[in-house]
Formats: structure tokens, sequence, C-alpha cells
């Protein structure tokens, strides 16, 4: 695989950005290693290239020109729960990175691949635990200031989760617009994605 064959996978509005060649290396890298081991542990199901770039690779990196919209001096503490296999964890950390970053999941083999893909890649201020959401809340007194879900828990059980706790906003990858809730909504971001319509949600508690 090459850099242009990998982006050329990409959605067109994407494909055709300038990125530095360190980006597409380390992007490179990932997907390469994602897909193969993907085929021994099943990480992320059936996959190819122009599906992990088009449906998985392209969250990530609109999830970063989200955050640098709605946050962009931020130098906090990020959570990614649930982080499967590093999407979109691993690519987001790639091209956004502002602040300190934890990628919180509970099952061996996608965090055994997530620290290993950090320990070759060197991603500033990135790390993994292998630790179940509700415990690590109950037992880490260190509160996020920034709190990523791509698909952990439906939203309404997210928002009642991490209401005691977050000190700053949610961000939710969706597959529908915010509905009205009690939080806050920051902000909004939609864009296609494999036929469908792929949402971003930026929330905060409104006692905040």
């Amino acid at each position: 695989m090459t850099r242009d064959e990998l982006t050329r996978a990409l959605p067109e509005d994407l494909a055709s950005r300038d990125y530095r060649d360190e980006e597409l290396d380390r992007l490179l890298f990932y997907a390469e290693t994602l897909l193969k081991w993907n085929r021994a542990m099943n990480l992320v199901g059936p996959m190819d290239l122009s599906r992990l770039a088009s449906e998985l690779l392209s969250d990530s990196l609109r999830l970063a020109d989200f955050l640098r919209q709605i946050s962009p001096d931020f130098s906090g503490l990020a959570w990614d729960v649930g982080a499967g296999a590093g999407i979109p964890g691993i690519p987001l950390r790639i091209f956004w990175q502002n602040g300190s970053y934890i990628m919180i999941e509970s099952r061996e083999k996608r965090a055994l691949f997530i620290a290993h893909i950090l320990e070759l890649l060197k991603l500033p201020r990135a790390t993994v635990l292998r630790d179940r959401v509700e415990k690590y809340i109950k037992t880490n007194p260190v509160r996020p200031q920034c709190v990523l879900s791509r698909a952990f828990l439906p939203w309404p059980e997210l928002l009642k989760l991490f209401a005691p706790i977050l000190d700053g906003f949610l961000v939710i990858l969706a597959n529908t617009a915010p509905p009205p809730m009690d939080w806050r909504i920051l902000g909004e971001s939609s864009y296609p994605s494999a036929g469908k319509t792929r949402w971003i949600w930026a929330l905060s508690p409104r006692f905040l």
C-alpha cells in the first residue's frame, strides 16, 4: 500500500487535502497493521482498505476538524471510551494532538493492539488503559475535560454516566442529528459516509 493509494481511498474532500508526509506515513502504518491483525483477530469485522478509509479513517479526520473548531485551545485530558481497535483515537491523534489522550478499552486483544501501535508510532501524550469505563470512573479521581464516544453506549446512557464527572464536553459520533435534551449543544457537524449521513455532536451539561 502506498500513500497515494491510501489518500485515493478517502472521500474526495479528504483525499484532496495537503497532508504532511509524516502524517500519511503514520496513517498508512496504522491502516496496514490494522488490516493485518484484523485477519487474525477480527478486531473490526470484515474490512478492506476502501472501507477502512471511507468509513473509519474518514470519521477520525472529520473529528479532528470538529475538535479544532469547537475547542481550538484544548489542553486538558480527553478520554476515548470503548476505544476498540483505535478508531477514532489513533488516526485522530495523528492529526489532533492537543492535551492528553487516554484510550479506555476493556477487551484484551484490542487493548494490546492499541498498545502495540502507540509504542511504534510514538504519538504524543497518548496512552491506552485496559479497564471497564464504569470501573475507571469510580476509581479515578481525575476528571476529564473531554470524553469521546464512537459506539460505546446509546447517548442517553452516556449522558447519565458522565454527567457527574465531566469537567468539559462530551463528543459523540452518531447516525442522527442531536435530539432535544437537557444538555447544551456546543456544536454539531454532518457528512456523508457509506451512503448515509454521519453526525458529530459536542455536548456540555447545562450546569457547567
